[in-house]
Parts: C-alpha cells; structure tokens; sequence
C-alpha cells in the first residue's frame, strides 16, 4: 500500500482537526478469491471526523482511491512559532481480520507533493505497517 500527500489545509485548532487530500493504492501480487487489492469500501480512517472517498481506478491487481477528508490532531501549540507537529492519518482494513492479510507498504514511492509544501519545512514522512493499520505520518514546522 502506498500514498501520495497532495495537500494539507484546513488546520483548525479549536476543534483539534486538519484536512488532507491524497491518494491510496495498493497492489496485488495475484489476486483470488483470497487476494484482492484495496477497495475504497473497505478502507477505514481512525482519527477521521470526516471523509469523502472515490474508487478512481481498479485493474486487476491493482486500484487507485482518492480521499479528501477531515483528520483529528490535538495541537499542542506551547511553543508558538517554534512548534512542530506531527500528523498521522491512520487507516484500516474494516472487513477483515489482521491474520486474513498483510499490508506491505511502498515507502519508495509514497511521497507528498513538493510543490504544495515548498514553504513548509517537513522534517520527516514515514508510511508504516503496524499490526492492523497503516499509519501515515508527516512531522512538519510551518513557518
């Protein structure tokens, strides 16, 4: 499973959210009636209030889904204007159990887009697996 940043926006720090837009995929090495790519009903986003999801493209193996969504985080902003904060959107298979299938992320091509954050300073993004969800985390200081 990968992921593209396209955007962050929308950081609200009295109600504790931000807004993301980016793309998910995921690839199938042979998909059965056991194995199949990702589909956008079966995608769950953890600390989400919010979320608007598209199935973009499918192809065997492989799909493509868009999100545009709103995203809990509590802003610690004690060190205004040196503060750093870490976002994570954390999402889940809703279908089935951990011990039905294994995530594999692509960390050499999930990304964000560059030229949305030219004026950020992002000093770490990681795409992880943990034991039932994939956590993508972007750590940024915004001057």
């Amino acid at each position: 499973m990968g992921t593209y940043i396209m955007s962050l926006h929308d950081f609200d720090l009295p109600n504790n959210s931000f807004g993301a837009d980016l793309w998910l995929w995921s690839v199938c090495p042979s998909p059965s009636a056991d194995l199949e790519p990702l589909k956008e009903e079966n995608i769950d986003f953890i600390n989400a209030k919010e979320v608007k999801r598209s199935q973009v493209q499918t192809n065997g193996g492989w799909s493509l889904v868009k999100i545009k969504g709103t995203f809990r985080h509590n802003w610690n902003v004690e060190n205004l204007p040196f503060d750093r904060h870490e976002l994570q959107i954390i999402i889940e298979h809703s279908s089935k159990a951990d011990s039905d299938f294994k995530y594999e992320v692509d960390t050499k091509e999930s990304k964000t887009d560059k030229d949305t954050f030219e004026d950020w300073k992002i000093t770490k993004f990681t795409v992880t697996e943990e034991k039932k969800s994939i956590k993508q985390t972007l750590e940024t200081q915004i001057y």
